[in-house]
């Protein structure tokens, strides 16, 4: 039991240190891409620009998956390396080339260690479980060899914790 609980435990801290990171591939993602809509806004001159309108969800970005992000900044590239924005050089392109291998990483990590710690969470109450199963079972053999005298004096080494 010890052992699969100090597995569990070190799952859970991977995995929440793969949240994290994946958490500010995030940010950064987000912040890079919303940088670049603003830089198209101002070329385009409006939000309500053909150009615009088709690289943004209309504010649903805000509350995308990592996944919808990915393909976010994914497509955001596509279309600035087929189109001829001024502001796009080979600098913002390496960056969002950077951006997207990152968060894809980030969240291949993530869904690693979750499937991870799922694992070792499930091994640990199920080694618990088997546990209580044997105790409760030695419990009653020895209840039924020594009598109910045994469970008054020992019974308390049984006890549910």
């Amino acid at each position: 039991i010890q052992r699969t609980h100090e597995q569990s435990e070190q799952a859970v801290s991977l995995w929440r240190g793969a949240l994290a990171r994946r958490w500010e591939c995030e940010v950064s993602g987000r912040r890079l891409y919303k940088r670049i809509l603003r830089k198209m806004v101002d070329f385009y001159g409006s939000e309500h620009a053909p150009e615009v309108q088709l690289l943004s969800r209309s504010g649903a970005e805000a509350n995308s998956s990592p996944s919808e992000l990915l393909a976010d900044l994914r497509r955001l590239h596509a279309a600035l390396d087929v189109g001829s924005a001024p502001f796009y050089d080979f600098r913002l392109q390496a960056q969002i080339e950077q951006e997207c291998a990152a968060l894809q990483q980030a969240i291949a990590e993530t869904n690693t260690h979750e499937n991870e710690r799922r694992n070792a969470v499930l091994d640990h109450r199920m080694a618990r479980e088997a546990y209580r199963r044997l105790r409760s079972e030695t419990l009653r053999r020895l209840q039924m060899h020594y009598g109910d005298q045994f469970a008054s004096t020992v019974g308390d080494l049984f006890s549910e914790e």
